[in-house]
Protein backbone atom coordinates (compact mmCIF):
# COMPACT_ATOMS: atom_id res chain seq x y z
CA UNK A 1 0.00 0.00 0.00
CA UNK A 2 0.95 3.20 -0.15
CA UNK A 3 2.33 5.09 3.02
CA UNK A 4 5.15 7.75 4.03
CA UNK A 5 6.23 10.67 5.76
CA UNK A 6 6.88 13.87 3.17
CA UNK A 7 8.52 16.89 3.85
CA UNK A 8 6.10 20.21 3.12
CA UNK A 9 7.55 22.32 0.64
CA UNK A 10 11.02 21.87 1.59
CA UNK A 11 12.55 18.99 -0.63
CA UNK A 12 16.11 20.09 -0.30
CA UNK A 13 16.63 21.88 2.45
CA UNK A 14 19.35 24.22 2.64
CA UNK A 15 21.03 25.15 6.01
CA UNK A 16 23.10 28.43 6.52
CA UNK A 17 26.04 29.00 8.76
CA UNK A 18 25.95 30.81 11.74
CA UNK A 19 21.59 30.17 11.34
CA UNK A 20 21.87 27.61 14.29
CA UNK A 21 19.70 25.15 11.62
CA UNK A 22 16.78 24.72 9.44
CA UNK A 23 12.57 24.26 10.16
CA UNK A 24 11.33 21.84 8.41
CA UNK A 25 7.48 20.60 8.27
CA UNK A 26 6.87 16.72 7.25
CA UNK A 27 3.29 15.58 7.54
CA UNK A 28 1.69 12.12 6.97
CA UNK A 29 -1.10 11.99 4.37
CA UNK A 30 -2.05 8.54 4.10
CA UNK A 31 -1.92 6.81 7.12
CA UNK A 32 -0.55 6.86 10.73
CA UNK A 33 3.70 6.70 10.47
CA UNK A 34 6.45 6.19 13.01
CA UNK A 35 8.33 9.32 12.51
CA UNK A 36 12.57 9.15 13.81
CA UNK A 37 14.26 11.76 11.78
CA UNK A 38 18.06 10.66 10.48
CA UNK A 39 20.01 13.45 8.50
CA UNK A 40 23.85 13.65 7.58
CA UNK A 41 26.20 15.34 5.08
CA UNK A 42 28.43 12.92 3.10
CA UNK A 43 29.92 15.05 -0.17
CA UNK A 44 31.67 17.73 -0.45
CA UNK A 45 31.53 20.76 -2.94
CA UNK A 46 34.04 23.01 -3.60
CA UNK A 47 33.74 26.01 -6.45
CA UNK A 48 36.50 26.41 -8.52
CA UNK A 49 36.53 29.35 -10.90
CA UNK A 50 38.91 29.09 -14.63
CA UNK A 51 42.08 29.65 -14.72
CA UNK A 52 41.72 32.65 -17.02
CA UNK A 53 38.82 34.20 -19.15
CA UNK A 54 37.23 31.96 -22.13
CA UNK A 55 37.78 33.32 -25.50
CA UNK A 56 35.04 32.21 -28.58
CA UNK A 57 36.52 31.08 -31.63
CA UNK A 58 34.67 30.16 -34.43
CA UNK A 59 35.06 26.14 -35.21
CA UNK A 60 36.15 24.54 -38.66
CA UNK A 61 34.31 24.16 -42.20
CA UNK A 62 32.93 20.31 -40.64
CA UNK A 63 30.88 22.54 -37.96
CA UNK A 64 29.11 25.36 -40.82
CA UNK A 65 25.76 24.49 -41.45
CA UNK A 66 24.99 22.94 -45.40
CA UNK A 67 22.90 26.27 -46.15
CA UNK A 68 26.32 27.98 -45.47
CA UNK A 69 25.01 30.92 -43.80
CA UNK A 70 25.56 29.45 -39.28
CA UNK A 71 28.82 29.28 -38.31
CA UNK A 72 29.40 27.19 -34.93
CA UNK A 73 31.74 28.45 -32.19
CA UNK A 74 32.94 26.81 -29.16
CA UNK A 75 34.20 28.56 -26.38
CA UNK A 76 36.67 26.82 -23.84
CA UNK A 77 37.39 26.99 -20.04
CA UNK A 78 40.34 26.06 -17.98
CA UNK A 79 39.96 24.61 -14.73
CA UNK A 80 42.86 23.10 -12.52
CA UNK A 81 42.86 22.02 -8.90
CA UNK A 82 44.90 19.55 -6.51
CA UNK A 83 43.19 16.63 -5.07
CA UNK A 84 45.72 15.79 -2.65
CA UNK A 85 45.47 18.84 -0.56
CA UNK A 86 42.41 17.40 0.65
CA UNK A 87 43.03 13.84 0.60
CA UNK A 88 42.70 13.35 4.18
CA UNK A 89 39.10 14.41 4.41
CA UNK A 90 37.88 12.67 1.29
CA UNK A 91 37.43 8.82 1.07
CA UNK A 92 39.21 7.79 -2.18
CA UNK A 93 40.60 9.91 -5.10
CA UNK A 94 37.75 10.57 -7.15
CA UNK A 95 35.29 13.32 -7.19
CA UNK A 96 32.28 14.46 -10.10
CA UNK A 97 32.95 17.79 -11.76
CA UNK A 98 29.44 19.96 -12.06
CA UNK A 99 28.30 22.65 -14.04
CA UNK A 100 25.47 24.25 -12.38
CA UNK A 101 24.03 26.40 -15.28
CA UNK A 102 24.35 23.92 -17.62
CA UNK A 103 24.05 20.18 -15.79
CA UNK A 104 20.70 18.72 -16.28
CA UNK A 105 19.66 20.10 -19.52
CA UNK A 106 19.61 18.45 -22.79
CA UNK A 107 17.28 18.67 -25.35
CA UNK A 108 15.86 22.20 -23.55
CA UNK A 109 19.49 23.44 -23.36
CA UNK A 110 20.29 26.88 -24.88
CA UNK A 111 23.73 25.56 -25.86
CA UNK A 112 24.04 22.69 -28.73
CA UNK A 113 26.69 21.04 -26.35
CA UNK A 114 28.62 20.67 -23.42
CA UNK A 115 31.68 18.67 -23.11
CA UNK A 116 34.31 18.43 -20.06
CA UNK A 117 37.75 16.72 -20.57
CA UNK A 118 40.11 15.97 -17.25
CA UNK A 119 43.24 15.26 -17.53
CA UNK A 120 46.75 14.22 -15.05
CA UNK A 121 49.10 16.23 -14.60
CA UNK A 122 50.40 14.56 -17.62
CA UNK A 123 48.12 15.41 -19.71
CA UNK A 124 46.82 11.91 -19.72
CA UNK A 125 43.26 11.75 -20.17
CA UNK A 126 41.31 10.63 -17.36
CA UNK A 127 37.42 10.98 -18.23
CA UNK A 128 34.80 12.71 -19.73
CA UNK A 129 31.73 14.30 -18.24
CA UNK A 130 28.71 16.05 -20.12
CA UNK A 131 25.26 17.25 -18.74
CA UNK A 132 25.02 14.18 -16.35
CA UNK A 133 28.42 14.13 -14.97
CA UNK A 134 30.12 11.06 -13.37
CA UNK A 135 32.58 10.28 -11.23
CA UNK A 136 36.59 10.64 -12.50
CA UNK A 137 39.47 8.64 -10.69
CA UNK A 138 41.98 10.82 -10.23
CA UNK A 139 45.52 10.43 -9.08
CA UNK A 140 46.58 10.25 -5.68
CA UNK A 141 48.72 13.41 -6.55
CA UNK A 142 49.38 15.81 -9.25
CA UNK A 143 47.49 18.41 -10.69
CA UNK A 144 44.31 17.92 -12.43
CA UNK A 145 42.83 20.17 -15.21
CA UNK A 146 39.24 19.85 -16.20
CA UNK A 147 38.53 21.79 -19.69
CA UNK A 148 34.79 22.55 -20.63
CA UNK A 149 33.82 23.07 -23.63
CA UNK A 150 30.52 24.93 -24.72
CA UNK A 151 29.33 25.30 -28.65
CA UNK A 152 26.73 27.73 -29.98
CA UNK A 153 25.87 29.73 -33.32
CA UNK A 154 26.07 33.02 -31.87
CA UNK A 155 29.25 34.28 -30.08
CA UNK A 156 27.56 36.97 -27.56
CA UNK A 157 25.87 34.16 -25.54
CA UNK A 158 28.86 31.93 -25.42
CA UNK A 159 30.45 35.18 -23.53
CA UNK A 160 28.53 34.64 -21.18
CA UNK A 161 29.99 31.82 -19.96
CA UNK A 162 33.66 33.24 -20.26
CA UNK A 163 33.38 33.18 -15.92
CA UNK A 164 31.72 29.87 -15.38
CA UNK A 165 31.89 28.56 -11.98
CA UNK A 166 32.45 25.01 -11.86
CA UNK A 167 31.83 22.79 -8.56
CA UNK A 168 34.17 19.74 -7.38
CA UNK A 169 32.52 17.28 -5.36
CA UNK A 170 33.58 14.36 -3.44
CA UNK A 171 32.64 11.97 -0.91
CA UNK A 172 34.18 12.42 2.62
CA UNK A 173 35.84 10.14 4.24
CA UNK A 174 33.71 10.93 7.74
CA UNK A 175 29.95 11.25 7.56
CA UNK A 176 28.75 14.32 9.63
CA UNK A 177 25.60 13.28 11.52
CA UNK A 178 22.93 16.37 12.49
CA UNK A 179 21.57 16.70 15.13
CA UNK A 180 17.32 16.92 14.88
CA UNK A 181 15.30 18.44 17.41
CA UNK A 182 11.50 18.75 18.35
CA UNK A 183 11.48 22.68 18.68
CA UNK A 184 13.70 25.63 17.91
CA UNK A 185 14.87 26.23 21.88
CA UNK A 186 15.58 22.65 22.24
CA UNK A 187 17.99 23.45 19.25
CA UNK A 188 19.46 26.25 20.23
CA UNK A 189 20.16 25.06 23.78
CA UNK A 190 21.53 21.36 22.40
CA UNK A 191 18.89 18.88 24.45
CA UNK A 192 16.43 17.32 24.74
CA UNK A 193 17.07 15.81 21.11
CA UNK A 194 14.01 14.25 18.75
CA UNK A 195 12.19 11.32 20.30
CA UNK A 196 10.78 8.70 18.42
CA UNK A 197 7.10 9.19 18.09
CA UNK A 198 3.61 8.74 15.65
CA UNK A 199 2.60 11.14 13.49
CA UNK A 200 -1.34 10.80 12.93
CA UNK A 201 -2.91 10.86 9.71
CA UNK A 202 -3.42 14.04 8.29
CA UNK A 203 -1.50 15.71 10.86
CA UNK A 204 2.38 17.57 10.49
CA UNK A 205 4.79 18.69 12.57
CA UNK A 206 7.85 21.09 12.79
CA UNK A 207 11.32 19.65 13.26
CA UNK A 208 14.90 21.65 12.95
CA UNK A 209 17.69 20.12 12.06
CA UNK A 210 20.63 21.62 13.26
CA UNK A 211 23.94 23.27 11.36
CA UNK A 212 27.06 20.75 12.26
CA UNK A 213 29.95 21.90 14.85
CA UNK A 214 32.95 23.74 12.62
CA UNK A 215 35.40 20.69 14.55
CA UNK A 216 33.39 17.86 12.51
CA UNK A 217 34.13 19.93 9.07
CA UNK A 218 36.65 19.00 6.72
CA UNK A 219 39.72 20.56 7.44
CA UNK A 220 40.37 21.76 4.06
CA UNK A 221 36.64 23.42 3.70
CA UNK A 222 36.22 27.26 3.23
CA UNK A 223 33.81 30.03 3.57
CA UNK A 224 31.19 29.30 0.55
CA UNK A 225 31.63 25.69 0.34
CA UNK A 226 28.98 23.48 0.14
CA UNK A 227 28.15 20.02 2.16
CA UNK A 228 25.37 18.07 1.01
CA UNK A 229 23.62 15.34 2.31
CA UNK A 230 20.54 13.00 3.09
CA UNK A 231 18.17 13.57 5.36
CA UNK A 232 15.27 10.55 6.25
CA UNK A 233 12.05 11.50 8.54
CA UNK A 234 10.38 8.10 8.39
CA UNK A 235 11.27 5.05 11.40
CA UNK A 236 10.78 2.54 8.84
CA UNK A 237 9.31 -0.53 10.65
CA UNK A 238 10.22 -4.22 10.89
CA UNK A 239 6.85 -5.02 9.13
CA UNK A 240 7.37 -3.10 5.88
CA UNK A 241 9.30 -4.02 3.20
CA UNK A 242 12.64 -3.02 2.67
CA UNK A 243 13.61 -0.16 5.18
CA UNK A 244 10.04 1.62 4.95
CA UNK A 245 11.50 4.83 4.14
CA UNK A 246 12.11 6.77 1.01
CA UNK A 247 15.02 5.02 -1.36
CA UNK A 248 18.12 7.55 -0.90
CA UNK A 249 15.86 9.82 1.79
CA UNK A 250 15.59 13.61 0.79
CA UNK A 251 18.72 15.85 0.05
CA UNK A 252 20.00 18.26 2.76
CA UNK A 253 22.77 20.97 2.11
CA UNK A 254 24.69 23.20 4.34
CA UNK A 255 26.91 26.37 3.45
CA UNK A 256 30.15 26.78 4.98
CA UNK A 257 30.88 29.90 7.06
CA UNK A 258 33.65 31.62 7.64
CA UNK A 259 36.64 28.94 9.92
CA UNK A 260 36.59 30.17 13.84
CA UNK A 261 39.23 31.94 15.21
CA UNK A 262 41.96 30.64 16.40
CA UNK A 263 42.83 30.64 19.89
CA UNK A 264 45.77 32.78 21.02
CA UNK A 265 48.17 29.75 21.69
CA UNK A 266 46.92 27.84 18.71
CA UNK A 267 45.84 24.90 21.40
CA UNK A 268 49.94 24.35 20.87
CA UNK A 269 50.49 25.97 24.66
CA UNK A 270 51.85 29.56 25.37
CA UNK A 271 54.54 30.26 22.63
CA UNK A 272 57.63 30.82 24.02
CA UNK A 273 58.79 34.48 23.80
CA UNK A 274 61.80 35.79 21.84
CA UNK A 275 64.66 36.18 22.87
CA UNK A 276 65.67 40.33 22.96
CA UNK A 277 67.43 41.14 19.43
CA UNK A 278 70.27 43.45 20.98
CA UNK A 279 71.95 43.94 17.65
CA UNK A 280 71.95 47.30 16.86
CA UNK A 281 69.41 48.65 13.61
CA UNK A 282 72.16 48.72 11.09
CA UNK A 283 72.77 45.07 11.60
CA UNK A 284 69.55 44.31 10.89
CA UNK A 285 69.36 46.50 8.00
CA UNK A 286 72.30 44.31 6.60
CA UNK A 287 70.44 41.12 7.50
CA UNK A 288 67.49 42.20 5.44
CA UNK A 289 69.28 43.01 2.34
CA UNK A 290 71.34 40.18 2.12
CA UNK A 291 67.86 38.43 2.65
CA UNK A 292 66.84 40.40 -0.38
CA UNK A 293 70.01 39.54 -2.34
CA UNK A 294 69.64 35.98 -1.78
CA UNK A 295 65.82 36.31 -2.86
CA UNK A 296 66.87 38.12 -6.16
CA UNK A 297 70.24 35.50 -7.16
CA UNK A 298 67.60 32.56 -6.87
CA UNK A 299 64.80 34.24 -9.62
CA UNK A 300 68.27 35.36 -11.44
CA UNK A 301 69.48 31.63 -11.88
CA UNK A 302 65.88 30.43 -12.46
CA UNK A 303 66.00 33.11 -15.53
CA UNK A 304 68.85 31.34 -16.66
CA UNK A 305 67.07 28.98 -19.52
CA UNK A 306 70.02 26.76 -20.64
CA UNK A 307 73.83 26.27 -20.91
CA UNK A 308 74.64 28.26 -24.12
CA UNK A 309 71.57 30.74 -23.82
CA UNK A 310 70.92 33.84 -21.75
CA UNK A 311 74.26 35.64 -22.13
CA UNK A 312 73.33 38.18 -20.38
CA UNK A 313 71.35 36.77 -17.52
CA UNK A 314 74.10 34.60 -16.83
CA UNK A 315 76.22 37.50 -16.73
CA UNK A 316 73.80 39.57 -14.30
CA UNK A 317 73.53 36.02 -12.23
CA UNK A 318 77.35 35.50 -11.53
CA UNK A 319 78.57 39.47 -11.34
CA UNK A 320 75.97 39.39 -8.86
CA UNK A 321 77.05 36.60 -6.84
CA UNK A 322 80.59 37.25 -6.99
CA UNK A 323 80.24 39.96 -5.16
CA UNK A 324 78.00 39.03 -2.78
CA UNK A 325 79.94 36.11 -1.78
CA UNK A 326 82.87 38.32 -1.35
CA UNK A 327 81.60 40.10 1.08
CA UNK A 328 79.62 37.66 2.94
CA UNK A 329 81.87 34.50 2.39
CA UNK A 330 80.09 32.21 5.62
CA UNK A 331 76.67 33.09 4.50
CA UNK A 332 74.87 29.32 4.00
CA UNK A 333 71.34 30.22 2.24
CA UNK A 334 73.89 32.17 -0.19
CA UNK A 335 76.09 29.39 -0.80
CA UNK A 336 73.22 26.67 -1.08
CA UNK A 337 71.91 29.39 -4.27
CA UNK A 338 75.39 28.68 -6.00
CA UNK A 339 75.21 25.12 -5.54
CA UNK A 340 71.78 24.86 -6.54
CA UNK A 341 72.63 27.05 -9.58
CA UNK A 342 75.33 24.56 -10.35
CA UNK A 343 73.64 21.50 -9.70
CA UNK A 344 70.49 22.57 -11.88
CA UNK A 345 69.34 19.46 -14.36
CA UNK A 346 70.11 22.03 -17.52
CA UNK A 347 73.84 22.11 -17.59
CA UNK A 348 75.03 20.00 -14.47
CA UNK A 349 76.71 16.95 -16.43
CA UNK A 350 78.83 19.30 -18.14
CA UNK A 351 79.61 20.98 -14.54
CA UNK A 352 79.97 17.71 -12.02
CA UNK A 353 83.43 19.19 -10.97
CA UNK A 354 82.14 22.47 -9.92
CA UNK A 355 79.00 21.02 -7.99
CA UNK A 356 80.95 19.21 -6.02
CA UNK A 357 83.39 22.32 -5.26
CA UNK A 358 80.52 24.14 -4.05
CA UNK A 359 79.10 21.26 -2.24
CA UNK A 360 82.30 21.27 -0.10
CA UNK A 361 82.48 24.57 0.15
CA UNK A 362 79.53 24.69 2.19
CA UNK A 363 80.39 21.37 4.10
CA UNK A 364 83.46 23.14 5.07
CA UNK A 365 80.71 26.07 6.72
CA UNK A 366 79.43 23.43 8.75
CA UNK A 367 80.80 22.26 11.93
CA UNK A 368 79.33 18.97 12.47
CA UNK A 369 80.51 18.28 15.63
CA UNK A 370 78.46 21.19 16.95
CA UNK A 371 75.34 19.20 15.33
CA UNK A 372 75.79 16.03 17.39
CA UNK A 373 76.37 17.95 20.86
CA UNK A 374 73.40 20.04 19.61
CA UNK A 375 71.06 16.97 19.05
CA UNK A 376 72.27 14.61 21.23
CA UNK A 377 70.97 11.40 21.81
CA UNK A 378 67.26 12.11 21.92
CA UNK A 379 67.36 15.44 20.01
CA UNK A 380 65.37 17.10 23.18
CA UNK A 381 65.25 20.71 23.89
CA UNK A 382 63.30 22.89 26.18
CA UNK A 383 59.67 24.14 23.60
CA UNK A 384 59.33 27.25 26.19
CA UNK A 385 62.75 28.40 26.23
CA UNK A 386 63.01 31.24 23.44
CA UNK A 387 66.84 30.97 23.35
CA UNK A 388 66.52 27.40 23.23
CA UNK A 389 63.91 27.19 20.15
CA UNK A 390 65.87 29.63 18.21
CA UNK A 391 69.09 27.48 18.73
CA UNK A 392 67.29 24.41 17.59
CA UNK A 393 66.34 26.77 14.94
CA UNK A 394 69.28 27.76 13.76
CA UNK A 395 70.78 23.91 13.71
CA UNK A 396 68.20 22.59 11.88
CA UNK A 397 68.98 25.40 9.11
CA UNK A 398 72.48 24.06 9.10
CA UNK A 399 71.53 20.71 9.37
CA UNK A 400 68.86 20.56 6.18
CA UNK A 401 72.16 22.42 4.12
CA UNK A 402 74.14 19.72 5.62
CA UNK A 403 72.35 16.76 4.04
CA UNK A 404 71.55 18.48 0.97
CA UNK A 405 74.99 19.44 0.07
CA UNK A 406 75.87 15.72 1.08
CA UNK A 407 73.33 14.24 -1.11
CA UNK A 408 73.97 16.31 -4.13
CA UNK A 409 77.69 15.98 -3.87
CA UNK A 410 77.06 11.79 -3.89
CA UNK A 411 74.83 12.45 -7.11
CA UNK A 412 77.57 14.03 -8.74
CA UNK A 413 80.28 11.97 -7.65
CA UNK A 414 78.36 8.97 -8.88
CA UNK A 415 77.85 10.71 -11.89
CA UNK A 416 81.78 11.41 -12.76
CA UNK A 417 82.29 7.47 -11.43
CA UNK A 418 79.75 6.65 -14.02
CA UNK A 419 81.58 8.42 -16.69
CA UNK A 420 85.33 7.00 -15.92
CA UNK A 421 83.64 3.48 -16.24
CA UNK A 422 81.99 4.37 -19.31
CA UNK A 423 85.53 5.40 -20.73
CA UNK A 424 87.49 2.22 -19.26
CA UNK A 425 84.84 0.07 -20.68
CA UNK A 426 85.58 1.84 -24.43
CA UNK A 427 88.89 2.15 -23.77
CA UNK A 428 88.84 5.64 -24.45
CA UNK A 429 92.00 7.86 -23.59
CA UNK A 430 91.70 10.62 -20.78
CA UNK A 431 92.84 13.80 -21.56
CA UNK A 432 95.03 15.85 -18.71
CA UNK A 433 91.70 17.46 -17.89
CA UNK A 434 89.76 14.70 -17.13
CA UNK A 435 92.77 12.82 -15.41
CA UNK A 436 92.88 16.20 -13.46
CA UNK A 437 89.14 15.36 -12.52
CA UNK A 438 89.29 12.35 -11.35
CA UNK A 439 92.07 12.57 -9.33
CA UNK A 440 90.32 15.59 -7.58
CA UNK A 441 87.20 13.50 -6.93
CA UNK A 442 88.82 10.15 -5.99
CA UNK A 443 89.46 10.83 -2.63
CA UNK A 444 85.55 10.14 -1.65
CA UNK A 445 83.74 7.52 -3.44
CA UNK A 446 79.74 7.40 -4.07
CA UNK A 447 79.66 4.89 -1.41
CA UNK A 448 81.55 7.11 1.10
CA UNK A 449 79.38 9.98 0.78
CA UNK A 450 76.36 7.66 1.26
CA UNK A 451 77.41 6.42 4.41
CA UNK A 452 78.32 9.98 5.58
CA UNK A 453 74.64 10.91 4.50
CA UNK A 454 72.93 7.79 6.24
CA UNK A 455 74.11 9.57 9.70
CA UNK A 456 72.05 12.19 9.12
CA UNK A 457 69.37 10.86 6.92
CA UNK A 458 67.31 7.70 6.09
CA UNK A 459 67.44 7.86 2.46
CA UNK A 460 65.42 4.53 1.98
CA UNK A 461 62.36 5.55 3.65
CA UNK A 462 62.54 9.75 2.35
CA UNK A 463 61.77 9.03 -1.26
CA UNK A 464 63.13 12.49 -1.70
CA UNK A 465 66.06 10.73 -2.11
CA UNK A 466 65.23 7.89 -4.40
CA UNK A 467 68.09 9.18 -7.03
CA UNK A 468 70.31 8.16 -4.91
CA UNK A 469 68.81 4.52 -3.76
CA UNK A 470 68.32 3.86 -7.01
CA UNK A 471 72.19 4.30 -7.70
CA UNK A 472 73.33 1.81 -4.68
CA UNK A 473 70.71 -0.45 -5.68
CA UNK A 474 72.14 -0.73 -9.48
CA UNK A 475 75.53 -0.31 -8.69
CA UNK A 476 74.66 -3.62 -5.84
CA UNK A 477 72.79 -5.52 -8.51
CA UNK A 478 69.93 -5.60 -7.15
CA UNK A 479 67.55 -4.86 -10.23
CA UNK A 480 64.77 -6.62 -8.04
CA UNK A 481 64.91 -3.89 -5.47
CA UNK A 482 65.13 -1.07 -8.18
CA UNK A 483 62.04 -2.45 -9.96
CA UNK A 484 59.88 -2.09 -6.45
CA UNK A 485 61.20 0.97 -6.21
CA UNK A 486 60.17 2.22 -9.39
CA UNK A 487 56.78 0.81 -9.48
CA UNK A 488 56.07 2.51 -6.14
CA UNK A 489 57.55 6.19 -7.23
CA UNK A 490 55.45 5.44 -10.66
CA UNK A 491 52.22 4.81 -8.54
CA UNK A 492 52.08 8.39 -7.66
CA UNK A 493 53.57 9.89 -10.56
CA UNK A 494 57.17 10.67 -9.07
CA UNK A 495 55.40 13.25 -7.18
CA UNK A 496 56.87 11.82 -3.68
CA UNK A 497 60.39 12.92 -5.26
CA UNK A 498 59.39 16.45 -5.71
CA UNK A 499 61.34 18.80 -2.98
CA UNK A 500 64.25 16.59 -3.04
CA UNK A 501 67.75 17.24 -4.61
CA UNK A 502 66.35 15.23 -7.74
CA UNK A 503 62.68 15.33 -8.75
CA UNK A 504 61.99 12.41 -10.77
CA UNK A 505 58.95 12.57 -13.62
CA UNK A 506 56.70 9.57 -14.70
CA UNK A 507 58.10 9.37 -17.64
CA UNK A 508 61.87 9.26 -16.77
CA UNK A 509 60.68 6.56 -14.13
CA UNK A 510 59.43 4.96 -16.81
CA UNK A 511 62.33 4.73 -19.07
CA UNK A 512 64.83 3.80 -16.36
CA UNK A 513 62.70 0.82 -15.68
CA UNK A 514 62.79 0.13 -19.41
CA UNK A 515 65.92 -0.11 -18.76
CA UNK A 516 66.06 -2.29 -16.09
CA UNK A 517 64.40 -4.62 -18.15
CA UNK A 518 66.26 -4.31 -20.86
CA UNK A 519 69.02 -5.37 -18.67
CA UNK A 520 67.19 -8.59 -17.37
CA UNK A 521 66.60 -9.27 -20.77
CA UNK A 522 62.50 -8.62 -20.64
CA UNK A 523 62.39 -7.44 -24.40
CA UNK A 524 58.55 -7.52 -24.36
CA UNK A 525 58.17 -5.85 -21.28
CA UNK A 526 60.71 -2.75 -22.84
CA UNK A 527 58.30 -2.59 -25.98
CA UNK A 528 55.41 -2.81 -23.37
CA UNK A 529 56.77 0.52 -21.07
CA UNK A 530 57.94 2.30 -24.45
CA UNK A 531 53.83 2.24 -25.42
CA UNK A 532 52.91 2.57 -22.02
CA UNK A 533 55.07 6.09 -21.63
CA UNK A 534 53.49 7.27 -25.03
CA UNK A 535 49.84 7.13 -23.60
CA UNK A 536 50.67 8.42 -19.90
CA UNK A 537 52.53 11.42 -21.05
CA UNK A 538 51.14 12.43 -24.37
CA UNK A 539 52.94 15.71 -24.91
CA UNK A 540 49.67 17.87 -25.79
CA UNK A 541 46.20 17.44 -24.09
CA UNK A 542 43.37 15.33 -25.77
CA UNK A 543 41.31 17.30 -28.59
CA UNK A 544 37.31 17.34 -28.35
Amino acid sequence: DFRGVTPVGQYRPLLLAGKGGVPIRIESMLQDEGVSPDAKLTHWRSPLSPTKEGVVNPLGERDVWPTRNKQIYEMILTYEFDPSESSKDVSGTGFRPHVPSLNGYIYESTFESQMMLIYDSNKKLLGVSDAHPEEIKAPKKGKVTVKLQVRHSDPTILSKLKDQVIWIERKMSKEISLSVYASHEAMMKGSPKFRKRTLKKGTSLLTYVAEPDLSSLPKGCKAGDLLTGVVNYSSGGGNLPGTGKRPGGYSIRYVVGPSAPSSDDGGKGKEPEPPKDERSEEEKLEEAMLQFKVEKLTKLSSNVKKEDDDVEEKKKYRSLYDSIVESNPSHIPLLMVGMRHEDDEKWRTKRLQKVIESCNLILSKIDQDELVRHYGVTGYYDKEDGDACQERKKMDERKDALIEALARKARATADLENEEKDKDDHKEENDDDDKEETAESATETFDDLLAELKKWIDIDSNLKYSVLTLERERRKGRLGSVLNLLKKLIENDGEDTKGGICPISKPDLLKQRASVFEELGYDHLVEYDKLRSLLSSPKEFALF
